[in-house]
């Protein structure tokens, strides 16, 4: 029997192109985009099958950048005049909170506020480090790793050099080329987002990040993941192409009209999955309309009156029938979102493989790193 490639089953299901192209406010885990058609699935599998091109050398068609455990953000624009400032997540606001000089930032926190520290620090720094080609307009966001002058220097441990800005210590060795920055910087950062004049946003190109100018006062973290063929090892591909396959036969049983029958339970899916990462379930039929019948009780609860009640309980009947009425299709979700998963996690730990850097949770208990974005050419993005 012959047998049909994962993609040629996407491109015949797909009834648009359009909705694969456009870009996600809120990033989303690739397997979790099976829960919202074929269109999506198939963004899924070219997000995982071109990350592993990207790890085994190959040419790939995204990019694949470090979620970076830092705090806080923060923000480095240029205003109409050509004068740098900095910001926190107050740029955001109806009436933006920027701050161009150091008494600006006084003023507003505190000369002795740990937020005005990193802003100062920021504003000295950061500036002569932005692209040579930055205009008016334009916005560059990270997150801030180390500052030094307080309990957020580097530190000297054991042969390395380490700092932790919120739960993760990142790790580098004292003899590294990142060890002797991190040592020598006065801020550490990891510039990941970039706004254009319009404000729209997007994950900082490679060709973008070249632009950056060093500077030693400053430790500029690259995030972009730089492939080593030779830590992704036989047996580990053979694992990512056994889950794929094994995605490609349960997606193979999704019905043309599947979504279509299932509509409205995109998101009670992803809340499901989220309760049995938290609870080490492992996701069923079973499981998630038990879960829906939780959720029936709290909607209940919501609400005051017996009228109320009534319809919220008759509009959790009716969901919960319909899952019934759908029980093979949510069952063949469930288990082709398992399987993706399962390749995901292949990829994630030889990308972790490839960091300069060893991670450790509050302990001393090693750890990767918070994950992985990965975005095509069109600006779509999942991690």
């Amino acid at each position: 029997m012959s047998i049909v490639k994962f993609s040629t089953l996407l491109n015949e299901a797909m009834k648009s192109t359009a909705e694969t192209t456009a870009k996600r406010t809120h990033l989303e885990h690739p397997e979790d985009l099976t829960f919202d058609g074929h269109d999506s699935v198939g963004q899924a599998e070219q997000h995982l099958r071109e990350l592993h091109n990207h790890l085994l050398g190959k040419k790939s068609k995204v990019s694949v950048s470090t979620k970076i455990d830092g705090a806080p953000a923060v923000h480095v624009g240029m205003d109409k005049d050509g004068q740098y400032f900095v910001a926190t997540k107050g740029l955001f606001n109806k009436n933006p909170k920027v701050y161009r000089t150091e008494q600006e930032v006084d003023d507003a926190y505190g000369a002795d506020h740990p937020v005005s520290h990193i802003l100062k620090q920021t504003l000295r720094h950061a500036p002569s480090t932005m692209p040579r080609d930055m205009k008016p307009g334009e916005v560059y966001k990270g997150d801030v790793l180390s500052v030094a002058g307080g309990d957020r220097s580097p530190q000297k441990e054991k042969g390395y050099i380490t700092t932790q800005p919120n739960v993760l210590k990142y790790k580098y060795p004292v003899d590294s080329q990142e060890g002797r920055a991190l040592a020598r910087s006065q801020l550490g950062v990891v510039w990941h987002t970039k706004y254009d004049r319009n404000g729209n946003a997007d994950s900082i190109s490679p060709k973008d990040r070249a632009k950056f100018v060093p500077n030693d006062n400053v430790f500029t973290m690259n995030p972009d993941v730089k492939a080593n063929p030779s830590n992704y090892s036989p047996e580990e591909q053979s694992a990512f192409e056994n889950h794929m396959e094994n995605a490609r036969r349960e997606y193979a049983k999704v019905q043309p009209d599947a979504y279509d029958r299932l509509a409205g339970h995109n998101g009670t899916l992803r809340t499901y999955i989220n309760q049995t990462v938290r609870s080490g379930e492992a996701p069923s039929f079973e499981g998630y309309t038990s879960h829906l019948a939780g959720r029936q009780q709290k909607d209940v609860d919501s609400v005051k009156t017996q009228a109320a009640k009534d319809r919220k309980v008759q509009q959790h009947a009716d969901f919960i029938q319909q899952a019934h009425n759908n029980r093979k299709d949510l069952d063949n979700l469930l288990k082709l979102h398992g399987h993706l998963q399962a390749a995901k996690n292949v990829l994630v730990g030889v990308a972790d493989k490839n960091s300069p850097s060893t991670n450790e949770l509050p302990g001393g208990q090693p750890f990767g790193h918070e994950g992985y974005v990965t975005t095509d050419k069109q600006g779509g993005a999942v991690k």
